[in-house]
């Protein structure tokens, strides 16, 4: 079966692929606030030492909290310094032949991880966490996990701001293995649940609702996930401050209800550019 897209891809130095295992997210869904934990496994299948680049989307607003390299046992966390500094650190631990882990935000949004030094026939596994805060539109909730980044127009380089190593190449042979796993809770398991990308299994206990695939995923298309028909359209969280002991944090969203409004007429103007600036490539 071949897939003809681009996908947020991992490549090593000599042009050798390392095998993906596979990729699985893990989330939660707490008022509006999602928490999320993106975990791909991979494998160095060359015969010599590798350095791994892995470039990757966030959606929209979504807030990087962390990223862990769980190799031969060992967790490696990274901790946030100048881009020059942290530039300088990474090379001279690859240098001295040690592991070494470097995440970097690109001009285009998207991030590319770098880890350097892994042994051959040697597993890795890169864990991406973050949080968003989902809007709610139109009376309902619209969660979206990217796996694929788009081709872009112009030259990603000279025109995107990229550097060599942060863009992405096409292979349509491509077929990464996908799993997610999502709990709401809450007024959210109470509510209408369904998913326009995937075909997924609702499994409820309490108030709780588990949402996963019912078959076999590839990273060929974002996951999409609707939550609609909730019975409070405002909510609001709350829990202990990890910052400021003895302090609560608190989230809370408001959706007023305008009913009964009468529509009004609307005055538009519509202007067509005729001139040719518009024409070549976009």
């Amino acid at each position: 079966k071949v897939k003809a897209v681009r996908h947020a891809e991992m490549v090593c130095a000599g042009n050798q692929k390392p095998m993906l295992l596979g990729v699985k997210a893990n989330g939660a869904i707490k008022g509006r606030l999602l928490a999320m934990s993106v975990q791909q496994r991979f494998r160095n299948t060359s015969n010599t030492n590798t350095e791994i680049t892995y470039t990757f989307p966030l959606p929209f607003g979504a807030v990087l909290m962390g990223v862990e390299v769980e190799l031969n046992g060992k967790q490696l966390k990274g901790e946030v310094t100048a881009r020059n500094t942290a530039r300088a650190r990474y090379e001279e631990a690859i240098s001295e032949g040690n592991s070494s882990i470097m995440l970097e935000r690109n001009a285009d949004h998207s991030y590319t991880l770098e880890l350097g030094n892994l042994m051959p026939r040697e597993a890795c596994s890169i864990t991406v966490r973050y949080a968003q805060v989902l809007q709610l539109e139109h009376g309902q909730i619209r969660l979206m996990l990217p796996t694929t980044i788009a081709p872009r127009y112009g030259n990603p380089i000279t025109q995107g701001g990229l550097q060599p190593h942060q863009t992405t190449v096409t292979d349509i042979t491509a077929e990464y293995p996908f799993d997610i796993s999502l709990t709401l809770y809450g007024d959210l398991a109470r509510a209408n649940v369904a998913s326009p990308s995937h075909k997924t299994g609702y499994h409820p206990s309490g108030e709780e609702l588990v949402v996963r695939l019912a078959q076999r995923g590839s990273l060929d298309r974002d996951f999409i996930l609707t939550i609609s028909d909730l019975q409070n359209q405002s909510s609001v969280i709350s829990c202990l401050d990890i910052c400021v002991e003895g302090q609560t944090a608190l989230l809370a969203n408001f959706s007023p209800n305008f009913g009964g409004r009468a529509a009004k007429p609307v005055s538009a103007k519509i202007l067509v550019d005729c001139s040719g600036s518009m024409g070549g490539d976009s």
